[in-house]
């Protein structure tokens, strides 16, 4: 059976561990910035990020 391949690129919808790859946070902070944004989406017992909402916020919220 071929593995699937995937990218570490987030595209419109990424996975919590490659949010914590390209932005160097931890998991509960990435789940606390997505949760303020109303980014995360459900997809039976998995769970995607929307990237535009979750930079939007972070941009807005948390920077200096």
């Amino acid at each position: 059976m071929n593995k699937p391949q995937y990218t570490n690129t987030p595209k419109k919808l990424a996975t919590v561990q490659m949010m914590q790859e390209e932005y160097k946070y931890g998991k509960n902070l990435i789940y606390q910035i997505a949760k303020e944004a109303n980014a995360i989406i459900r997809v039976g017992r998995t769970t995607r990020i929307d990237v535009e909402k979750f930079n939007k916020t972070l941009e807005e919220k948390y920077t200096v």
